[in-house]
């Protein structure tokens, strides 16, 4: 409680009027029923990138179960298969979580997108977990409430959804480079406070972690610490949000990088074809180093400075159909994406003869669209994907 007293503390000076703080209202409304929902999704994909072309149909299973009072069970699998008759089908475990959701403190462990928990990027962020979202993790949060009157206006601020967490992976790495001697994992500590004001609701995102080991000196895994901080707001049809991270503090001048992105619903605009349109940058901001392999250096190669960073974009339009519901329980999407980014700042950037030890393929795939890793060959050539689909 000491740190829900000093926050109060700081906000009380910050605001200039007496600060209530109070405990979330409780846990989450769960329904009596033993399934609280289960989706199905079943669809089509093209992907045009850095590694080739990719088409074939894909299905999602995804569950979410109520297990025993405040605990609840999640599961999404997806199984897809490229178009030729000689490829095998391939089975992937996208989440698989449980958790405990009380009045005081939410825990939760497993295989979890952790994606919209540390950034609010559709493409861009995550820059603590260098790209990656889907990771096997543990999680415990203190959520808490708190509302404060503005002086000199009508207004007043509520924020419903704050919360401190800390969080664990023990690896974040592909299967061909993991290993388990928990030396490439990470603990990260966030606060998350969300305001709306009048109409306009926004979230606050601060992240620090260090890594279990000293695995990359210009990555996250090492104990030097990595921070990140961002700002959603949302008013009406319109979003924006930014992001600024420095993924390794010992090399704070060359590991630093800021996103930002707008979204808008077009519906109106499209005559109902589109829903959404978002776009995206990632902006270098740290100096160009020869070493970094995650921002294109090349240690290996002396007095080369590899490919430095560039300004790199991302676009995505998408249209559902109705939603999901008992009445409506077929829903039709599609959607269209596109970026120029290589993948600097993830683990995608590494390839053989970017690290001094030589290392083949499997740190990471670099951020997915639709479960498709999407990555450009260059700045100057544009990687896409086209997909559509139903959800029932």
């Amino acid at each position: 409680m000491k740190s829900f007293a000093l926050l109060a503390a700081f906000l009380n000076l910050f605001l200039g009027k007496a600060l209530a703080i109070e405990t979330a209202a409780g846990a989450a409304a769960l329904t009596g029923t033993a399934v609280v929902s289960q989706n199905y999704l079943v669809g089509y994909e093209w992907l045009q990138g850095a590694t080739g072309s990719y088409y074939g149909p894909y299905a999602d299973l995804i569950f979410k179960q109520k297990l025993y009072q405040d605990f609840t069970a999640e599961l999404n699998a997806r199984v897809s298969k490229g178009a030729s008759s000689d490829d095998s089908a391939f089975l992937g475990l996208e989440t698989a979580s449980v958790s405990y959701v009380g009045p005081w403190v939410t825990f939760s462990g497993g295989r979890r997108d952790v994606g919209t928990f540390l950034s609010p990027g559709t493409f861009f962020g995550s820059y603590s977990t260098m790209g990656e979202r889907q990771l096997d993790s543990a999680m415990v949060t203190l959520p808490f409430r708190f509302f404060a009157e503005i002086p000199d206006a009508d207004a007043q601020v509520t924020a419903p959804y704050n919360a401190l967490s800390v969080f664990y992976t023990p690896n974040l790495f592909e299967a061909d480079q993991t290993t388990y001697a928990g030396d490439q994992g990470m603990v990260i500590g966030q606060l998350r406070v969300k305001f709306d004001f009048d109409k306009i609701s926004f979230d606050v995102i601060a992240n620090y972690g260090q890594g279990t080991g000293d695995y990359f000196q210009y990555g996250t895994v090492n104990p030097s610490g990595t921070a990140e901080g961002s700002i959603a707001l949302k008013y009406g049809i319109y979003s924006i949000w930014a992001d600024y991270a420095v993924q390794s503090m010992a090399f704070f001048q060359s590991t630093q990088v800021a996103a930002g992105g707008v979204g808008f619903n077009v519906k109106k605009w499209t005559f109902g074809l589109l829903d959404t349109l978002t776009g995206e940058v990632q902006m270098p901001l740290g100096i160009g180093d020869p070493n970094n392999p995650f921002t294109g250096g090349d240690p290996q190669a002396e007095g080369s400075d590899g490919v430095t960073p560039e300004l790199a974009w991302f676009g995505q339009v998408r249209k559902e159909f109705g939603a999901k519901s008992p009445n409506e329980p077929m829903r039709f999407f599609y959607g269209v994406a596109a970026t120029n980014s290589v993948g600097d700042y993830t683990l995608a950037r590494i390839s053989q003869g970017a690290l001094s030890v030589p290392v083949g393929q499997g740190f990471g795939l670099g951020p997915k669209v639709e479960g498709l890793a999407l990555r450009s060959s260059s700045y100057n050539t544009a990687a896409g994907i086209v997909y559509a689909g139903y959800e029932f």
